[in-house]
């Protein structure tokens, strides 16, 4: 028995070593030699011609690494081509070697289908930082068998793709990483960038793929779409950046792409800048029909020329179950269509009418839209969608206050309707606020850099937040209004404008009159207006200084100058050498707040809130 069980182990350790030795990394370098082993830098491939030769025979095995050498160069007549497989513990790898700070580049000149930097068809594959470049195809991934999903586990992560932007017909694009005949399986590209290539990632059009995931990438200058998903169960394009693309196109253009898909979740995203040059869409987001239980979800969606989402129902056939929630639609339509229903911020067209959900929304049309929705969407429900016009120059956060008050260092704090206090939780769209308990008459609240909170009641009651949805009376006299530039600078203003200031716990009246006043951090920093005048405190005193302020609001100082923001009507006005200058600023809000870090916010006639660019 002793005498099998070592057999066990030297059985063990062999099949241990055997594996160890079948897992090799390969090394290609301009400088190299086909005829080498290319096992080491130093005895490195040549062609990637020879890693294609060597992947027929003998082939790469499981856990295999084919590295190219950052700043090479390789323009070769045939793409590089992996047959191939890897295994679910090990896959083959393809990536880089060396210190250069440019990565391994594979350009291709030539036109038509056969420009083809890569093509892969074994499964269990990564390819990871290198760069694919000048070509009609980036990566073809091309799943051989009879059907079904035949291939599967690909990782492309960290890639550049760049100048494929053939600019024909739609299904002739050049592609950066196109999958292509049967279903794929469990794929994540990560980290990409397109630049200049008509669709970044394309699935197969007409055979179900499943499990894609496309995250952290960027594209820009393209043509088409960054992703088109096509026939696809199961995926998720989440923090993906979209910007600049589309023009003429004779189908249509756009950021991103669904059709026949289910369950695809599009989350954290950016889409702007899509153009449609006088063609079809120019839409930020494109529901191409026949799409089931997919989603749209805390994305930004802006400056584009089409609508900012096209809900299309082609061939008789609609889109069912869509999700739209937690997004951000603004200062979309810059290009009109010509169309009112086209030039709506949610455009949906042809029939049947498409079904779905929008929740927690921001719709903000410029002054080009016909509307936040056109066409018929009967078959949405609605639920805490604001809709409003947009402000030029202005970032929304989804909300809509009555008194808003920045603090700075990502302290920010708001008063409803409704008199209910709330503060931000850090995100800018969907549910981002969350209602400070134990104050339900809020007038108005002010936040300091380090977050100490206080408000004003009603019936001009003053309250400090202790936390855990406690406030204490913070004194006794009554104000209408009180502002807090940090714990250790407090101020208030009675509704006869008699100014207060907070020393050692207590407030005491401080000579002169105002109509609005805000405490900077330090310990007797403070700016106001009086009807239109501006007011600067220094010494003690108030002095009148330049400019003309209906509203004021302090961000600090920098050291030598005081820097203050403020609206004279709706015109936003901001100084930065304590008001030897003041500038006017786009938009037109009603009420500014800027922070000690900074951060300037505000709030239009509407109650909706913004932030500058």
């Amino acid at each position: 028995m002793t005498l099998f069980k070592h057999a066990l182990v030297l059985l063990a350790v062999c099949f241990t070593t055997l594996t160890a030795i079948s897992q090799t990394t390969y090394y290609v370098k301009n400088s190299g030699l086909d005829t080498a082993s290319g096992t080491s830098p130093s005895a490195a491939w040549q062609t990637l011609a020879k890693v294609t030769s060597f992947d027929a025979s003998p082939g790469f095995q499981p856990g295999d690494q084919i590295l190219l050498e950052r700043g090479g160069l390789w323009n070769e007549s045939s793409p590089l081509t992996l047959t191939s497989s890897g295994s679910s513990t090990s896959k083959i790898t393809l990536a880089d070697f060396g210190t250069n700070p440019n990565p391994p580049r594979i350009s291709c000149f030539q036109q038509g289908y056969t420009a083809v930097c890569a093509r892969v068809e074994g499964s269990f594959v990564s390819v990871q930082r290198v760069q694919f470049e000048n070509a009609h195809r980036g990566i073809v991934f091309w799943a051989p068998g009879t059907g079904g999903l035949s291939s599967s586990d690909i990782e492309v992560s960290n890639c550049y793709f760049k100048n494929m932007d053939n600019r024909t017909k739609w299904f002739d694009m050049s592609v950066g990483l196109q999958f292509e005949q049967w279903g794929w399986d469990n794929v994540v590209i990560r980290g990409c960038t397109f630049d200049h290539v008509s669709l970044g990632v394309s699935t197969p059009t007409g055979n179900l793929s499943s499990n894609f995931v496309v995250d952290d990438c960027e594209a820009f200058g393209g043509w088409g779409a960054a992703v088109a998903f096509q026939n696809l169960v199961g995926g998720y394009i989440t923090n993906t950046r979209v910007r600049d693309v589309g023009g003429l196109n004779n189908v249509g253009s756009t950021g991103l792409f669904l059709v026949s898909c289910t369950s695809v979740v599009i989350s954290n995203c950016s889409v702007s800048g899509v153009k449609h040059g006088g063609g079809f869409d120019g839409c930020g987001i494109d529901f191409e029909s026949n799409n089931t239980n997919c989603a749209l979800a805390n994305s930004f969606v802006f400056n584009n020329e089409g609508p900012a989402v096209l809900m299309f129902s082609g061939g008789g056939v609609q889109n069912s179950g869509i999700v739209i929630a937690d997004t951000l639609f603004y200062n979309n339509n810059t290009s009109l269509h010509g169309s009112s229903a086209a030039d709506s911020v949610l455009y949906q067209a042809g029939s049947p009418v498409s079904t779905g959900s929008i929740s927690n929304c921001g719709i903000y049309k410029n002054s080009g839209s016909s509307g936040s929705f056109g066409g018929t969407w009967t078959g949405f429900t609605q639920t805490g969608v604001l809709s409003g016009s947009y402000c030029q120059g202005w970032t929304p956060v989804f909300g809509q206050f009555a008194h808003l008050s920045v603090g700075g260092n990502g302290h920010i704090a708001a008063v409803d309707s409704n008199n209910v206090p709330f503060v931000w939780s850090g995100s800018l769209t969907g549910n981002c606020w969350t209602q400070v308990s134990g104050l339900t008459n809020a007038a108005t609240v002010s936040v300091g850099e380090d977050g100490e909170l206080w408000a004003t009641d009603t019936g001009n009651g003053v309250w400090r937040y202790a936390g855990s949805g406690t406030w204490s009376l913070g004194t006794t006299i009554r104000l209408a209004h009180i502002s807090v530039g940090s714990a250790a600078n407090i101020w208030g203003l009675k509704t006869n404008g008699t100014p207060y200031l907070r020393t050692s716990g207590t407030f005491n009246a401080v000579s002169g009159s105002l109509t609005d006043l805000d405490a900077g951090p330090v310990y007797g920093q403070a700016w106001g207006v009086n009807g239109t005048t501006v007011q600067h405190y220094v010494s003690s005193a108030w002095s009148t200084v330049s400019g003309a302020l209906t509203q004021i609001s302090m961000h600090g100082d920098d050291g030598t100058n005081d820097i203050v923001a403020g609206v004279n009507g709706t015109t936003i006005q901001r100084t930065t050498d304590t008001a030897t200058n003041w500038h006017t600023l786009p938009g037109a809000l009603v009420e500014v707040s800027e922070g000690s870090d900074g951060t300037l916010w505000g709030l239009d006639s509407s109650g909706f809130v913004w932030r500058a660019n």
